[in-house]
């Protein structure tokens, strides 16, 4: 049986958890919780084929998107069964075989047919815990190094995706945890090329781009007012 102290600690931290859980349920959900970005639509205004995609999803979801080296060449939307935007397949050009609907839209790089492939740089606002994100059409010789970095710019994780990972016409998921970076958070990504495919032969395709923030340090700050708080009127109660 617990004793009259042990039963009023219990409750002092049961009080504690419930103001943490309700304080979190009020704050704005971009602090703490997930964001897709689908390219189907595009922050002040409408996707379009040759869109120019940099920071557009910045206020939004505290990302963005760029190239490395340049500072006017851009990733830009393509349009599943368009034009080669992205890649060619089996099943024609940007097409993924017809069980897998990404909708209208992808990410496709500026440098396709060129003689080299430029990476492809995601920023993060704030952390991530973990993140996933598709590839399309991995096939032939290509393969993908994908790497991971910290606030201070140092890798934390790599992986590289080949076609054992997909294949033609098909979507490779690629996803990074907690597991995959000891737990540091992720503020960086590097998409890399690193297959045998000859560069001009090569094509992407990104899209369903998940990541999951973590909460702010004033997010933490604001959890253990909200339980202090909680708990000091039920001593005054008490009392």
């Amino acid at each position: 049986m617990y004793s009259y102290s042990a039963k009023r600690g219990l409750g002092h931290r049961s009080m504690i958890i419930a103001a943490r859980v309700l304080l979190a349920a009020a704050l704005p959900t971009a602090a703490a919780g997930e964001g897709v970005i689908d390219f189907e639509s595009v922050p002040s205004g409408a996707p379009s084929l040759g869109l120019e995609i940099t920071d557009q999803y910045w206020a939004d979801f505290g990302v963005k998107f760029s190239i490395s080296g340049s500072d006017e060449d851009t990733m830009r939307l393509g349009d599943y069964g368009g034009l080669r935007e992205g890649w060619s397949s089996s099943y024609g050009y940007d097409s993924l075989r017809p069980e897998y609907d990404f909708g209208g839209y992808f990410l496709a790089h500026p440098d396709l047919g060129a003689v080299l492939l430029r990476d492809v740089l995601i920023e993060y606002d704030t952390p991530t815990e973990e993140l996933g994100f598709h590839l399309m059409d991995i096939d032939s010789t290509e393969a993908w190094t994908i790497t991971v970095y910290d606030a201070s710019a140092g890798p934390i994780g790599q992986k590289i995706y080949d076609p054992s990972d997909g294949g033609d016409a098909l979507p490779t998921h690629v996803t990074f945890t907690q597991d995959d970076t000891g737990g540091i958070p992720i503020s960086g990504v590097r998409i890399h090329y690193s297959g045998d495919l000859p560069d001009a032969a090569v094509g992407f395709g990104f899209d369903d781009f998940t990541a999951y923030t973590i909460p702010e340090p004033a997010t933490f700050a604001l959890l253990g007012m909200g339980g202090l708080a909680l708990l000091r009127r039920r001593r005054q109660t008490s009392a």
